[in-house]
């Protein structure tokens, strides 16, 4: 160390050119002193001196240095000139074949970079690391990811660019690579941080709560790792695994912020329960209550878990709303069926700030209560319609069963702008309300030819045209594309319910066995079947999709419907309720919206649904606030 220090001193300091040789064997060493020291000019001088008077001193190793200081120095000239000087016989210096590269990638001569990594004997991993940074430098991620086939057994440093490569692309392509590589990785490597930190913003990027949760917990937690892992819970549906991360964070003395509670907000109105939804808000600072955002999201998750009143108090506390507080509220009342008192507030809002989804609410608020001559008049006044709004105004007119002037509506809005899944959608749903087989058919078919990339959408598609088929009594074709979805590889979304008893949320599914109590709750759906049959109920048939099987019969299946068992749940308690709240993902069918208005009566119990369409509060006469519309 002594002798280099030396050397170098004599070198910057005095100019002196003595021997090299009395300090170093080779010549690249003093070279790599300077560049470690960015004394990058030094290095070309000497590279100048040599590269002359004692050319076999110039090996791969001294080339490798000058490169890199020329292109530090970012000198095109001397360093396209030192690459002229590369023998094909260096094409297994992995090194300098590196250096290359780097060097072309820096001057934006990408071909060129290509050309010496696909001619290239051998690859080391700093050579595909620097190719994998050339391409994305250049914003070529595609071909960044196709490089990821070609390596093997990736070092830490290599897999942190993978996974952040993979963070940009956020498709499933770079998920499934990903996913691949951290499989394969050994294990020693998750005691890395950076490279786990790394590994769980891809896996959240790229929408895996999975992989990001099983990460998360062997990485240091804080409060900002929390917030990411929330949202794509939150994202995903899975509004209940945000509530635990709370809880988590709670446990491990986390602070929460404003982010974390505009999630908790936002993940208890997905669940749309109000005992879960007093819970968290009654945790939430005093300070933060105040903040606009906060109050704004409150309002809109006590619409979502219809508790009207409550949202009705945070709106009259705003002097000037704006027109999220104004959305919001116009929203909660259209969801919860209060369609005057919507309609109200919207003609209460100044015209200049209303926005596009101020006329989604209140065109959604006329749709679930049949105003469609309101929604007309409403929609025709709009000046700039969006698909969002022709989409609201076509379920409208399918909800009242005016299925040619919602066909022309389409027509219309396709004039000015793309065809979109969700005006389909809303054909399709009311088409199956009309057992109208062959115009359900003919739906399928368009959407299958205009929308052949949707497969999520194509899906629910195919599930609506096998419930047209099992209401109209053709089970065999039902059962025929239902198989064929299943054989295909495509699942349908599975229909859940969730409620919450003693602090706990607790989901169903049709015909769920696995909760501890299911016989208490088996016999309990027993005595309200025997109940509902004396106060008149009939079963209604056409609310199964699907072939009946010889150990089953019209009543089993439909009292196995996942809202049912979870009302019955209630029901077998020590107390018995005077009050159940229930969540269900999809909507709730004819003979579950029957079944439950003649439960609220019978045991004299208020109950409320909320569904994937709207919230329907049934009150102890029997009667629901959607007044069957529905």
């Amino acid at each position: 160390m002594f002798v280099c220090q030396s050397y170098l001193r004599n070198r910057l300091i005095f100019g002196k050119s003595e021997t090299i040789f009395r300090y170093f064997s080779t010549l690249d060493v003093p070279m790599k002193k300077f560049n470690d020291l960015k004394q990058f000019d030094q290095t070309l001088l000497l590279y100048d001196e040599y590269e002359k008077s004692h050319p076999a001193l110039i090996s791969n190793k001294v080339l490798t240095q000058v490169l890199k200081a020329s292109t530090h120095l970012l000198d095109k000239h001397r360093s396209l000139t030192i690459a002229k000087k590369i023998s094909l016989s260096s094409m297994n210096d992995t090194y300098l074949l590196a250096s290359l590269i780097h060097m072309f990638i820096q001057f934006d001569q990408i071909g060129e970079a290509e050309q010496v990594f696909q001619q290239s004997r051998i690859r080391s991993q700093t050579m595909f690391l620097t190719m994998i940074k050339g391409y994305l430098k250049h914003e070529m991620v595609e071909q960044a990811f196709d490089l990821f086939e070609k390596i093997t057994n990736p070092n830490e440093i290599l897999l942190i660019q993978i996974f952040n490569t993979c963070a940009k692309l956020e498709n499933q392509k770079a998920l499934n690579c990903g996913r691949k590589f951290f499989e394969q990785m050994p294990i020693e490597y998750e005691k890395h941080q950076f490279l786990m930190n790394s590994a769980f913003n891809m896996f959240i990027k790229c929408g895996d709560s999975t992989f990001a949760e099983r990460i998360f917990k062997k990485i240091p937690r804080f409060c900002i790792g929390y917030g990411r892992l929330m949202k794509i819970f939150n994202l995903e549906k899975q509004p209940e695994k945000t509530i635990d991360l709370y809880e988590q964070m709670k446990h491990d003395e986390i602070k929460p912020d404003r982010i974390i509670y505009l999630l908790l907000i936002n993940a208890c109105a997905q669940i749309g329960l109000k005992s879960i939804c007093q819970r968290i808000v009654d945790e939430i600072p005093k300070d933060l209550l105040l903040d606009h955002p906060i109050q704004t999201s409150l309002i809109y998750m006590w619409g979502k878990s219809g508790s009207i009143l409550k949202a009705e108090a945070l709106f009259e506390k705003f002097f000037r709303p704006d027109a999220i507080t104004y959305n919001s509220m116009i929203n909660a009342y259209g969801l919860n069926g209060m369609v005057d008192k919507a309609l109200e507030l919207f003609h209460r809002m100044s015209k200049d700030i209303r926005d596009n989804y101020t006329f989604v609410c209140i065109l959604n608020s006329c749709s679930h209560t049949g105003r469609v001559d309101q929604a007309r008049r409403i929609f025709n006044e709009i000046p700039l319609k969006t698909q969002q709004i022709y989409t609201v105004m076509v379920d409208c007119l399918c909800r009242a069963s005016l299925l040619e002037e919602a066909q022309q509506l389409i027509i219309q809005s396709e004039l000015v702008n793309p065809p979109w899944l969700p005006m389909y959608m809303a054909l399709l749903s009311s088409v199956r309300h009309q057992r109208d087989e062959r115009l359900a058919e003919k739906i399928v078919q368009q959407m299958t030819k205009i929308f052949p990339k949707a497969e999520k959408g194509l899906i629910s598609a195919s599930v609506l045209l096998s419930n047209v088929y099992a209401m109209t009594g053709q089970l065999e074709k039902a059962e025929t594309l239902r198989t064929n979805l299943i054989q295909s590889g495509k699942k349908k979304e599975i229909g859940l319910t969730w409620t919450e008893l003693n602090g706990k949320i607790w989901k169903f599914r049709a015909h769920d066995k696995s909760h501890p109590q299911s016989s208490q709750i088996y016999e309990e759906l027993d005595r309200i079947s025997k109940e509902l049959i004396e106060y008149g109920h009939e079963f209604h048939s056409n609310s199964i999709t699907r072939s009946i099987s010889s150990h089953e019969t019209i009543q089993s299946v439909l009292c196995g419907h996942s809202e049912k068992l979870a009302i019955a749940f209630h029901f077998i308690q020590s107390t018995r309720p005077s009050h159940i709240q229930i969540t269900e993902n999809l909507r709730i069918c004819e003979d579950c919206h029957a079944a439950t208005k003649l439960i609220a009566r019978i045991r004299q119990c208020e109950i409320i649904v909320r569904d994937a369409s709207c919230i329907h509060h049934f009150d102890l006469n029997g009667n629901c606030s959607c007044q069957d519309y529905f």
